[in-house]
């Protein structure tokens, strides 16, 4: 059933003025408005994705009846974040769930899908779903193909836990070399169960993905099948007013780390994340 927007509360002339002159008529001022929190980023082939996935997410969401605002936030990845000096990469975490805030509350649009990638985006967009208690679904967008040496599979996670093999010297550079030419294949997050993967399955086990949707292959088939069922999906969350807190209950923070953790049998940041997240809930919106 179809209810008051809390978007058309206040729109004026002046937001009326700004969203003509972006192609939108009076028709679509009236849909529910969902932003589209995007971190794409040329740095690190994590992000390289999303803005297509982005782009096929604001389609869907038009098709479903809604109007698709996209938004920046910044893109961490431990590979590259963490190699400067400061403690850049775990505070993004609240750098991103402050930049979400800002971008969607701001505006006051009504409800957000926050587009997963790498490590920190997805509990700084957790954060900021349970900190601003509009309808959020989480696209968890995909691990990256891998490729083979030697004949046997090898990817990101192999590469990784050779480091120590040649630092000990039982591996030489250009062996290293030869591996870190072929460990990735393709746009996506780490292939192994790091804390990309394993956030990405916590998200579905909290109810804030659409269900079986991950982990996924980056621009498989069965990720662009989640997109258009997204975008379809949270359309009707706008208009069933269903919010992050009706789904992200005491119970679900409770079991995510014992139940999710035999299943998927990693992460140890995952009951931090979750606590972080959890807390955010309870923290009211800036004022």
């Amino acid at each position: 059933m179809k209810r008051e927007l809390r978007s058309n509360k206040v729109n004026n002339f002046m937001r009326r003025v700004h969203w003509l002159t972006l192609g939108l008529n009076d028709e679509d001022m009236e849909k529910p408005k969902i932003a589209i929190i995007n971190s794409s980023s040329d740095v690190a082939i994590c992000f390289s994705h999303l803005d297509e996935i982005a782009r096929k997410m604001r389609e869907a969401i038009r098709a479903a009846g809604g109007v698709a605002f996209e938004l920046r936030t910044v893109a961490p990845s431990d590979n590259f974040t963490g190699a400067g000096h400061g403690g850049y990469i775990q505070s993004s975490r609240d750098l991103i769930a402050n930049d979400i805030e800002v971008g969607v509350e701001g505006p006051v649009l009504d409800g957000m899908v926050c587009l997963a990638s790498c490590d920190k985006t997805t509990p700084g967009q957790l954060m900021a779903a349970g900190r601003l208690n509009i309808p959020t679904i989480i696209m968890t967008c995909g691990y990256q193909p891998s490729g083979t040496y030697l004949g046997e599979h090898f990817d990101f996670d192999d590469l990784f836990c050779n480091i120590g093999h040649l630092m000990a010297g039982r591996l030489t550079p250009e062996e290293m070399k030869v591996m870190s030419d072929v460990a990735i294949s393709g746009p996506g997050v780490c292939a192994g169960l790091g804390t990309a993967n394993s956030m990405h399955c916590a998200c579905e086990a909290l109810g804030m993905t659409y269900p079986g949707s991950t982990p996924v292959l980056a621009n498989s088939t069965n990720m662009w099948r989640t997109v258009r069922q997204i975008g379809e999906r949270i359309v009707q969350m706008v208009w069933d007013d269903l919010k992050p807190r009706d789904i992200l209950t005491p119970d679900s923070f409770e079991s995510l780390p014992s139940h999710t953790g035999r299943a998927i049998k990693r992460r140890t940041k995952r009951p931090v994340i979750a606590t972080a997240t959890a807390t955010a809930q309870t923290a009211t919106k800036s004022e």
